[in-house]
């Protein structure tokens, strides 16, 4: 084996790869499949730039030939989120989401999730719905 080949396994092994200042993952991706990051329970914060902060994130395995607007509703619903106010997406990486956020609402919007899963391997989803309410059950 020639030492690239195994400088590139032990970056696999690892999960990331150093490159300058940042850090980047080393993604091997099944033929066909990309990886749908989910953030949830959040809620978007305008301040000195855009952000999703608070919330969790779930991680899906995706098939490029499944992929429709009614898949990614599905998935949702699978996670527990019935009713949704807004569903978007980044066009292009996680980390600065200014100019790069858009509104899904139909199946164009999938089909522009895959151009960006073709490029990065992964796409991030965002929810905006209720986290909790409360609900005055009786008054005594």
């Amino acid at each position: 084996m020639n030492d690239w080949f195994v400088i590139c396994l032990v970056y696999a092994a690892i999960g990331i790869l150093y490159k300058g200042t940042y850090l980047y993952k080393f993604h091997i991706v099944s033929e066909g499949v990309f990886d749908l990051v989910v953030h949830h329970s959040g809620r978007f914060s305008n301040g000195d730039r855009v952000r999703y902060v608070g919330g969790y994130t779930s991680t899906w395995s995706c098939d490029f030939d499944r992929w429709s607007y009614f898949e990614i509703v599905g998935i949702v619903k699978n996670i527990g989120f019935l009713t949704i106010q807004e569903i978007w997406y980044s066009r292009g990486d996680c980390e600065v989401l200014e100019n790069r956020l858009q509104l899904l609402v139909d199946d164009g919007g999938a089909i522009n999730m895959l151009k960006v899963a073709n490029t990065y391997f992964e796409v991030h989803l965002f929810l905006v719905h209720v986290v909790y309410q409360r609900q005055k059950l009786c008054s005594f």
